[in-house]
């Protein structure tokens, strides 16, 4: 599933548009438990992160895939330790961006799932 639907509906930016971050934590704290994640200041100072990030941007489709996204995490955290951090925070196996997109209820993003791994003959 891409950000881009039927008629180039922009489903992640109208997935955050009108919410507030209280929302998001709501969702986060509904979901963490089925994730086996703890919503800690520290998580929720990475999806916060996250959510102003595609408040920002989203809206002339500057984050249209993941690995964007990933970067940008990882340049925000570098501080703390960055990709090593974040994967702390969130041990799900899932990744960082698909995790914050369970918790707080986002849709997948392009490119969430690489479907050419591996090697082709």
């Amino acid at each position: 599933m891409s950000n881009f639907g039927p008629k180039n509906e922009r489903l992640l930016y109208h997935s955050i548009e009108g919410v507030s971050l209280t929302e998001i934590h709501q969702r986060v704290q509904q979901n963490a438990a089925s994730l086996n994640v703890k919503p800690s200041a520290e998580l929720l100072e990475v999806v916060d992160t996250l959510f102003r990030h595609y408040q920002e941007n989203t809206e002339n489709d500057q984050c249209q895939d993941v690995h964007c996204d990933v970067r940008f995490l990882d340049q925000a955290f570098a501080h703390k330790g960055g990709g090593k951090y974040l994967e702390e925070l969130f041990p799900t196996g899932q990744g960082v961006i698909r995790t914050i997109h369970a918790l707080a209820g986002f849709p997948q993003l392009e490119m969430d799932i690489d479907k050419g791994f591996g090697t082709a003959f």
